[in-house]
């Protein structure tokens, strides 16, 4: 467990409840549409090294834990009536990753003000505090040796 150097991790999710009835409950439903333009303004603010605190479980038992994380990849697969968002990153915190789903969703379909679309990690941003339910999240890969850095 202390040796790994990256990990993916998606989340399915869907707006369609008639055609992903059958994946229930691998399948997360949400109203709206995904604004790709303001997914991908709130994706670039959450890549690279961050103190995910406000992503974080609140544990005052731990007050010196460490909360930075670095993200390498954020990304989203469109389907017919299914979309996956994935992360690749050194290290995830707990519910991190649920909690990111939520944020993102909220921020592409336009409940978030701009600005806080390009600065996430202030104390008072709203809807980072939802934890989504765990079905829809699955482990992808676990890399023990030095990550791999996609080129674009």
């Amino acid at each position: 467990r202390k040796n790994v150097k990256g990990k993916i991790y998606a989340y399915i999710l869907s707006d369609n409840k008639k055609e992903a009835m059958f994946l229930m409950p691998h399948v997360y439903f949400y109203n709206g549409k995904i604004d790709r333009a303001l997914f991908d303004i709130s994706v670039n603010a959450l890549k690279g090294e961050h103190d995910f605190s406000v992503f974080a479980n609140k544990d005052r038992s731990q007050p010196l834990r460490n909360n930075v994380c670095n993200i390498f990849e954020i990304g989203l697969i469109e389907r017919p009536f299914v979309k996956i968002v994935y992360f690749y990153g050194n290290r995830f915190l707990y519910h991190m990753v649920r909690r990111m789903v939520y944020y993102l969703i909220k921020a592409s379909t336009g409940a978030l003000k701009k600005d806080i679309l390009l600065n996430p990690f202030s104390a008072d941003t709203p809807y980072t505090r939802q934890v989504l339910p765990p079905e829809p999240l699955f482990l992808i890969d676990v890399f023990y040796n030095q990550p791999i850095r996609r080129s674009k």
